[in-house]
This record gives structure tokens, sequence and C-alpha cells, in this order.
């Protein structure tokens, strides 16, 4: 199953290149990409998969899909919480974003999501397994990065999310 995320692709290249909308521009604000791949079992015959390695401290290799089934357009609010241990950021996605999430954690239930990020830095964050039907558009992951470092991923996701909704009502 695959979903286009190209009408926000083309928002976000719409407001980079006007430079923004309202007084302060993406450009001048921390912003943040999400990209959710799906793992894959069989090798890669088709051209579809790739190797990744998650994590920065605790690292290992998972073959996913190339093309991601959600992005941060699709992030309505993002926020770091408290978890046993440590802390998982929170993403809570929008309509669309909930209905392809539910989707996706029902068929490939038992397989895991990847989750590449950019905020400064570009890397392969976490790959938590769906391992229950997601329903309500909240996913829950805990991120291979310091406190600090999910903060700025949180506040970047949220200034697009704040950008994107503007442009989208």
């Amino acid at each position: 199953m695959k979903i286009c995320c190209v009408e926000f692709n083309i928002v976000l290249l719409l407001i980079l290149a006007s430079g923004g909308l309202g007084c302060q521009s993406l450009k001048e604000k921390n912003v943040t990409t999400l990209r959710l791949h799906l793992e894959v079992n069989n090798p890669d015959r088709l051209g579809v998969g790739q190797s990744v390695s998650i994590g920065k401290t605790e690292i290992f290799s998972l073959l996913t899909e190339k093309e991601p089934f959600l992005d941060e357009g699709h992030v309505k609010k993002a926020s770091v919480v408290k978890a046993l241990g440590g802390f998982s950021i929170l993403l809570q996605l929008d309509r669309h974003g909930s209905w392809v999430l539910e989707q996706y954690s029902t068929a490939e239930r038992g397989k895991r999501v990847a989750i590449f990020g950019e905020f400064g830095e570009a890397r392969w964050l976490a790959a938590p397994v769906l391992n229950h039907t997601i329903k309500d558009g909240a996913f829950t992951f805990t991120p291979d990065m310091t406190l600090d470092e999910a903060y700025r991923f949180v506040e970047g996701l949220n200034n697009v999310a704040e950008k994107v909704q503007k442009h989208n009502p």
C-alpha cells in the first residue's frame, strides 16, 4: 500500500520559495523533517527497499521501503512526554495522517516503522514495532537522542505544523 504525500511537498516548496508566511519565515525558525518508512521482509528484488542503520548509541540495521508513508506534513502537534526511565516523543497526526497510520498499523502489524529525522543533523532515530491498531492518530516512539535534541526536534516539527495549518486551514 502506497500513499503519496505530494500535496504537502508542494505546499512546503511554495512556503520556502515565498520566504514563508507572516512575520517570520521557516528559514528563521527551527525546522524539522520527519519520514516514517515501513520495514520490508523480503530482499530488495524490485528496488523498493533500502538498508538503514537505526540509532546513535545502540545501532542496528533494518530493511525498509525507500519511500516514506508519512512525513512532517501530517503532524498537527508534537511533544516530549515522560516515559518509564526517560522520555518519548508523541506525534498527533492530522486527519489524513491518522487514517494512513490506522491502515498501516492494521495491515502491517508486527513490522517496524523506521523513523528518520532531520533537525540540524539527519539520522535514523527509532524503529518501533506496530503491535496494535492506532485509531486516534497518536504515534509515540522512544528516540535514540538526548532530551535537548528531542526538544529541538519537537520544536521544529511544531514550527512546520503551524505553517502547514495556516496554509491549509
